[in-house]
C-alpha cells in the first residue's frame, strides 16, 4: 500500500496556530481546530504544568488541552493530557473516543522554559482524528 495514501485514509494531523489570549473567559477566544462534514473540534484552553526545560523536577508535568467537539445535535467538553498513563493513580488520557472518532493529541508545542508563562497563541496543537 503507498504509504502516503494510507497516512490520508488513516492520520489527520491538525496543526494549528492559535490566534486567541489564554484568559479564563473562553466566550471570546475559542479556535476551531478541527472541522470535517458536521463535526467541530473547537480548543477551550491549555493549562500547561509541565517542568521547564531548563529546570530540573522529579517529574515532568502535564499539560491539559481543553476542547469540546460538536455535531448537529449535541457538544461534549473533554480534555487531553500530554502526560499520558504513568500507573493507576496517574493516568492523563492521551486520547478520547467520541462520536464515532478517535482523538490523540500527538504533541503540544513549544515546551515552556522557566517560570515564563506562554500566552496561548504561541502554542502549537497537533492532533490526530480516526
Amino acid at each position: 500500500m503507498n504509504f502516503n495514501k494510507a497516512i490520508g485514509i488513516t492520520l489527520l494531523i491538525i496543526t494549528f496556530f492559535f490566534s486567541c489570549s489564554n484568559d479564563d473567559d473562553s466566550s471570546g477566544n475559542e479556535s476551531i481546530i478541527y472541522q470535517e462534514g458536521n463535526i467541530t473540534i473547537t480548543l477551550k484552553k491549555i493549562d500547561d504544568g509541565r517542568c521547564p526545560s531548563n529546570i530540573n523536577c522529579v517529574w515532568g508535568g502535564n499539560a491539559e488541552v481543553k476542547m469540546t467537539i460538536a455535531n448537529e445535535d449535541e457538544s461534549m467538553d473533554f480534555t487531553l493530557n500530554t502526560a499520558g498513563y504513568i500507573n493507576e493513580g496517574l493516568n492523563f488520557p492521551t486520547s478520547a473516543s467520541i462520536f464515532d472518532l478517535h482523538i490523540e493529541l500527538i504533541a503540544l508545542q513549544p515546551y515552556p522554559e522557566e517560570t515564563v508563562p506562554l500566552p496561548l497563541e504561541d502554542y502549537t496543537v497537533s492532533i490526530q482524528v480516526n
